[in-house]
């Protein structure tokens, strides 16, 4: 087995489609060129057919159990050429119509130098324990990294491995020559049109793309939850000793026994409900890593078309085989318009979470600002007589420090939710235009298409 890589560059893409079984229907020209088969070999040939030894096999289960159960997967594939050298894909397999997806490009970010190390452990420990045991390690290894599923991963690491492409192809910009248009006939004329609004769709998901850094809000909005959460539960626990010296007090105590049971109730009150929020917000993190994964998945799939259109008029035999590839291109466009509208759905979701959130919000805001009223009576009723005032005092000037405490963290979940809410409004706006635009790419190629074929027959 050859050492050698089978080289090809940051800014390029592979695209295959495959049958429900695996068997390749089509396949771009980067794929054929840098597997080294002929592409008549690889056309109807079972995918497995550049498929690395040094590969475990668990991922591949993992792959297909996940696109088998009709979801997007993502991971690290090191693939074998013709000549038996290796090249390594980051492959993003979607569910397509009658079969899948697949595209896939150069890794280049810091979790991939991990990578290579990981999968010979996995392939030595499959070799003894088998799939179930190189499966077990695999999400060992993920879990002491801070992943809690696969799922967590594969979105870490496509946003991460976008960012790093992003970089490697701004670095060899100025001293690579793009690939330039070889078509000129009238058919040509739509393809261009079609790219150019692909590359339009291509540059707004990239600001969606780097506009995703602000989800962490919710992360922090998670934190300060916890923080008021502890706090309220320290005024429960002030509160009730209140009544416990209220009851002591004898005649002096049950005015007091009221305000403190007053204040048990609603520092009960705020702290179920921060609880709940608490929940809500896990929930929400869950959603919009979901989201991100969404929106990373979207732009390599959006990149893809731009990529695909701009590969084809740069063939020297583009009108020959421009029938296939418009074929191809239906497939690829149907599948990415089902793919982007799940996710606009799923964006759609999370601004209205978004807004009950911030209902939550302001009405616990409320409630606060009530603790910190009968906080106010509980002071004037302690100090009317020189023994009520030793003893309430203390706790009054506790619970006003600990309520000081709850009333920042509340503003600032606010705040956050606020800012969340008017990111995810503009992120809609966005994600609805390159929907459009989708829609756009496939007019175009119905009605120019349609009307280029005619003219031929």
């Amino acid at each position: 087995m050859s050492d050698q890589e089978s080289y090809f560059g940051f800014e390029e893409m592979f695209i295959s489609t495959t049958d429900l079984r695996g068997i390749i229907s089509s396949g771009n020209d980067v794929f054929v060129r840098v597997s080294g088969f002929p592409k008549e070999k690889l056309l109807k040939a079972p995918h497995n057919i550049i498929r690395h030894p040094d590969m475990p096999k668990v991922v591949f289960k993992l792959l297909w159990d996940t696109i088998q159960a009709g979801k997007p997967i993502s991971a690290y594939v090191k693939n074998r050429s013709i000549d038996g050298k290796y090249y390594w894909v980051v492959a993003n397999v979607l569910p397509a119509q009658e079969g899948y997806l697949s595209v896939r490009f150069k890794p280049s970010s810091a979790i991939f130098e991990l990578i290579p190390k990981l999968y010979s452990q996995m392939l030595e420990i499959e070799k003894q324990k088998g799939m179930e045991g190189s499966g077990a390690f695999l999400f060992e290894q993920l879990s002491k990294l801070g992943f809690k599923s696969y799922e967590d991963f594969m979105g870490k690491m496509l946003e991460e491995e976008l960012k790093a492409r992003e970089i490697k192809i701004s670095e060899i910009e100025s001293t690579v020559e793009k690939n330039k248009t070889k078509a000129t006939s009238e058919s040509a004329g739509y393809v261009v049109e079609m790219n150019r609004v692909s590359q339009l769709s291509s540059k707004s998901l990239k600001n969606v793309f780097s506009s995703m850094d602000s989800f962490n809000q919710i992360q922090l909005a998670m934190q300060k939850s916890s923080s008021i959460i502890e706090a309220c539960e320290k005024l429960e626990y002030l509160s009730l000793n209140m009544s416990v010296m209220a009851n002591k007090l004898g005649k002096e105590g049950p005015s007091l026994s009221v305000i403190s049971a007053a204040f048990q109730k609603s520092s009960r009150e705020v702290s179920e409900r921060f609880k709940k929020f608490s929940l809500s917000v896990e929930e929400m993190v869950k959603m919009f890593n979901r989201i991100k994964f969404d929106i990373c998945f979207s732009r390599v799939y959006v990149d893809m078309i731009a990529f695909f259109t701009q590969e084809a008029l740069a063939s020297a035999h583009f009108e020959k085989e421009l029938p296939e590839t418009m074929k191809n291109f239906v497939q690829i466009i149907n599948t990415v318009q089902g793919y982007f509208g799940k996710t606009i759905e799923l964006q759609g979701d999370a601004l209205q979470s978004m807004k009950e959130f911030k209902l939550l919000t302001e009405m616990l805001k409320s409630v606060v600002m009530s603790l910190d009223l009968i906080r106010m009576g509980g002071r004037l009723e302690g100090s009317r007589t020189i023994k009520t005032e030793e003893v309430f005092a203390p706790y009054v000037e506790e619970m006003m420090t600990t309520i000081q405490s709850i009333e920042v963290p509340v503003s600032e979940v606010s705040e956050i939710v606020n800012q969340m809410i008017t990111l995810l409004e503009d992120i809609r706006t966005q994600l609805n235009q390159i929907g459009i635009q989708m829609i756009e790419i496939d007019l175009i190629r119905y009605r120019d298409f349609k009307t280029v074929a005619q003219s031929i027959i």
